[in-house]
């Protein structure tokens, strides 16, 4: 798995801005390398794209608003790292909504994209 940051995001959602509960992740997405080892002793390397995942806790207030961010596809998300670095995450798409569940502080969502990019 890619590189995972800590922080808050925030997407615009039917044209409403929501942001997410601190303590939020993002996996950055891009290119893994992984190693391929021979019988003759030698190592080369496969490579793989991997979308990024944007995973919090968003506020819900209405019933409507839980149906737009489960629909969500082909959205900016912004995600701003506890270190105060920004990324921009352009395709962002509701992953398995199917699943998603309500803690106490609203619906636990998460979202893949392309590769995560500093702002």
């Amino acid at each position: 798995m890619g590189q995972k940051v800590s922080g808050r995001f925030t997407i615009t959602i039917a044209g409403q801005l929501l942001e997410s509960m601190p303590g939020a992740t993002l996996v950055l997405g891009g290119l893994n390398k992984t190693p391929v080892n021979t019988d003759q002793q030698r190592t080369h390397r496969s490579e793989e794209y991997v979308n990024s995942l944007t995973t919090g806790t968003i506020p819900v207030l209405t019933q409507d608003s839980i149906e737009d961010i489960r629909n969500v596809e082909d959205s900016e998300l912004t995600f701003t790292a506890d270190n105060g670095v920004e990324y921009t995450v352009t395709g962002a798409t509701a992953n398995e909504a199917g699943a998603w569940s309500f803690g106490k502080d609203g619906i636990e969502a998460s979202f893949f994209g392309e590769e995560a990019k500093p702002s």
